[in-house]
């Protein structure tokens, strides 16, 4: 017998059994009951010796009875002030958004930018911040994998803290502190995420002028100078160089002013410099963000090869690769 015919049976024995019922008793809950099991009933012992070639899609294997396969991904981790928050914003063609592109399905790059955050109060948050980036290990997955790690971690604050102290005492860090919390921060990372490569970014060059322009806009004063960042600026890469004692070939600089600036990054440069690579003065627009994830991702090629996204494996096999004749195994050919 066909599986079309059967339920076409099923059908008519079910409104012969109703049209019985509504003859027989006018309370017909109980014989409702009894008559939706045997349907039921019938259909699954049709269904279990069915060939399952010729079972419809509806099958009644659930997917649970296959084995679970942890599908969590490797880590990129962000940490920073403004610049690191607004980094996944399409409208400036957000460095972070490009970092997150270019490593989808193969790494979780994930934003952990705090606006108007200084290396003081960063510090503090840092080490929860890992604790909770890293997920708790896996007790659902048959198949279990080492727990997703932190691959790599940018850290990117001094923005805030190179304020003038006299202006905006709140959010400055005087330097000597600025470069303690760094190595602090740092030191935070190899013990709670051992193993963590870490890119350490300078804050970029600014323009006071159209930044003190936005913050007499909003009745404060202006409270930044280039002279100031820079000093900020040669503090990390001082910071830099001190802790390659420690860190060796996991730690690498990105210096922001390089990057935008060039050659003319060591000398005084002119406010038309930076005009097309600053929204406001002081946070990045769509050029100055391309120009920061092309320095990231160079940074990341050039010192750890292993890491560059072009030669990372999708958790999951691309549909191209899908086999029709060896599903669901074949899905997690990478794993």
């Amino acid at each position: 017998m066909s599986l079309h015919t059967f339920y076409r049976i099923l059908g008519i024995m079910r409104t012969r059994l109703w049209a019985v019922a509504n003859m027989v008793i006018r309370n017909r809950r109980h014989l409702q009951r009894w008559i939706e099991i045997f349907l039921v009933t019938a259909s699954i012992l049709v269904l279990w010796n069915t060939p399952s070639g010729s079972r419809p899609l509806a099958s009644f294997e659930s997917s649970t009875d296959a084995a679970m396969h942890d599908l969590s991904l490797d880590q990129i981790v962000l940490f920073g002030d403004s610049i690191t928050q607004h980094s996944f914003n399409p409208e400036i063609q957000g460095w972070g958004a490009t970092v997150a592109h270019t490593y989808m399905r193969k790494l979780d790059v994930i934003n952990r930018g705090y606006s108007g955050y200084n290396t003081l109060w960063a510090k503090e948050i840092l080490a929860s911040t890992i604790k909770s980036t890293l997920p708790p290990p896996s007790t659902g997955a048959s198949v279990p994998r080492s727990l997703p790690r932190i691959k790599l971690m940018t850290l990117f604050f001094g923005a805030n803290d190179a304020v003038l102290p006299d202006i905006n005492p709140k959010q400055h860090v005087p330097l000597r502190e600025y470069k303690l919390y760094l190595h602090e921060m740092l030191d935070t990372i190899r013990r709670e995420s051992p193993g963590t490569k870490v890119l350490v970014i300078t804050p970029p060059p600014i323009d006071p002028t159209v930044w003190g322009n936005k913050c007499i806009g909003k009745g404060n004063q202006p409270d930044r100078t280039v002279a100031q960042t820079r000093a900020y600026r040669n503090a990390v890469v001082q910071v830099g160089r001190e802790a390659k004692e420690t860190w060796g070939a996991d730690l690498v600089l990105v210096d922001t002013w390089k990057e935008f600036l060039g050659e003319r990054s060591e000398v005084e440069y002119g406010m038309e410099e930076v005009a097309d690579l600053l929204s406001d003065g002081l946070h990045l627009a769509a050029k100055g963000n391309q120009l920061l994830a092309k320095g990231v991702l160079k940074a990341i090629a050039e010192n750890w090869p292993e890491l560059k996204a072009e030669g990372l494996k999708p958790r999951v096999i691309t549909h191209d690769q899908v086999d029709t004749d060896n599903l669901p195994d074949c899905l997690y050919g990478n794993l």
